[in-house]
């Protein structure tokens, strides 16, 4: 069964991904082999085996996130952008980085051909910000001045410019705000 993903990703990986389609299916089935490893990892080891690849596959096959996973990344959002004051580390986020470098260990690990997955990586980014801008990430019931929700913006691109949008719910005197950041 491992075997056959591999073999799937493999194939998936000597040409670039075209389409939302084939982003999807990459993320799908990486995350698959993900899950066959952590059944033979113990505790919490195996959370710890490239989050940032469950996190992302996840994001890409639901219409909304509101669960744990979800609201520590709003968090971590909230934090970079108080107040609408954006934090230098909000890019990385924005950028996929993490994300990147998880790919690239599990490139590794499988023995996997990269190199015309990471030549193509900004169209693989555009993609799967067309995959997650139909989801966004939520808190359902957000405290005063916490954040509420995070979302790409699929109708604005100029150049290489994604917007992402980060709303925020009122402060208990009564103001709201929220950020916009464009994205490369």
């Amino acid at each position: 069964m491992k075997d056959d993903l591999l073999e799937k990703i493999s194939k998936l990986l000597k040409q670039p991904i075209k389409n939302e389609c084939g982003i999807v299916y990459f993320m799908v089935e990486t995350r698959k082999l993900i899950e066959h490893k952590r059944k033979e990892l113990d505790g919490e080891n195996r959370f710890r085996h490239y989050p940032e690849i469950s996190f992302y596959s996840n994001w890409c096959v639901h219409i909304e996130l509101d669960r744990d996973t979800a609201k520590n990344y709003l968090k971590k959002i909230e934090n970079l952008t108080k107040k609408g004051e954006i934090k230098g580390e909000i890019f990385n986020f924005l950028r996929f980085e993490k994300l990147k470098e998880e790919l690239s260990e599990f490139f590794k690990e499988y023995n996997l051909e990269s190199s015309v997955f990471f030549a193509n990586w900004e169209s693989f980014k555009r993609l799967l910000v067309d995959v997650l801008a139909d989801c966004p990430l939520l808190i359902k019931e957000p405290k005063s001045g916490q954040i509420r929700s995070f979302y790409f913006d699929k109708n604005v691109k100029e150049g290489k410019t994604v917007s992402s949008n980060i709303e925020f719910e009122k402060e208990a005197d009564g103001s709201c705000y929220s950020a916009s950041v464009g994205i490369i």
